[in-house]
């Protein structure tokens, strides 16, 4: 036994799905993926199942599969995407410095600094940021979901746990008289995600158990109600040629929240 699978048991307990043969180990993640939608009930398009599933029909390494943003995505109840966005906006108002440590957004463009293409403020200027978004940074923020953690939160911990959030707006200004200020309005905004779903061999995850209080002789442990599961099972599913990892695509949904979109009144000769 490695180091790093020593550690993982330490972290999350043992490997149950290690002493089955890889076609069982496909059968009780296709029993995981079915039952996601009854660990959260109240989500009317779940995700975590139906990208689950897809990784086990998958037989083309990276294909691109595009999926609709569900509800609970769209709404912004996840605090995680909502933050991101927020930031999103002060890299689009040049409010903060980019992840690169540079700034971006509207100043630069019409104050016409270097790199940028100067902007005459007539028209619409078509901005985007893209910035990794994470559901469950850390062994304690994932246990908080796990145990008390929002329907939304399981469900997207589940699919996709850390993503590429991608904002596109169209932004538009109104010179204020007599003065170098602006009003800067969101004319429209676009969001999209993006992931590759593949699993970590070196990783782990503790998931409800499909199998509990189950009577089926080939049933995993069916005296626990939650199993811990290690990654490495998923890749010798995967080189048995059962699964494959896949590209995510969500599609892009209309921001129309206030509290991301609303207007901003900028001083464009601030110094940068």
């Amino acid at each position: 036994m490695n180091f790093n699978k020593i550690l993982l048991e330490k972290l999350i307990g043992p490997d149950y799905l290690g002493e089955l043969d890889a076609p069982d180990v496909a059968a009780w993640y296709r029993r995981l993926a079915n039952w996601w939608p009854k660990n959260v009930p109240d989500l009317s398009e779940p995700l975590a199942g139906k990208l689950l599933n897809t990784w086990l029909n998958n037989r083309e390494r990276n294909k691109v599969y595009l999926f609709e943003a569900p509800p609970h995505l769209r709404s912004l109840e996840l605090k995680q995407v909502r933050e991101g966005l927020i930031f999103h906006r002060t890299i689009f108002l040049t409010e903060k410095r980019a992840k690169n440590g540079k700034w971006g957004g509207i100043l630069p463009r019409i104050q016409g600094l270097p790199g940028f293409q100067k902007w005459d403020m007539r028209g619409e200027l078509a901005l985007e940021y893209e910035s990794l978004c994470v559901i469950g940074e850390g062994r304690v923020e994932i246990n908080r979901i796990q145990t008390h953690g929002t329907s939304a939160e399981r469900d997207i911990l589940g699919a996709m746990h850390g993503f590429q959030l991608k904002s596109k707006c169209k932004v538009v200004v109104s010179p204020i008289p007599n003065s170098s200020f602006v009003n800067v309005r969101f004319k429209e905004w676009y969001v999209s995600i993006t992931d590759d779903y593949h699993w970590d061999p070196e990783k782990g995850l503790t998931v409800p158990n499909p199998d509990y209080q189950s009577k089926d002789p080939k049933a995993v442990k069916p005296d626990l109600e939650i199993m811990p599961v290690h990654h490495s099972n998923a890749k010798r599913v995967e080189d048995a040629g059962m699964a494959a990892p896949f590209k995510v695509e969500i599609k892009p949904w209309q921001i129309n929240d206030a509290g991301i979109t609303r207007e901003m009144r900028i001083d464009i000769k601030r110094r940068l």
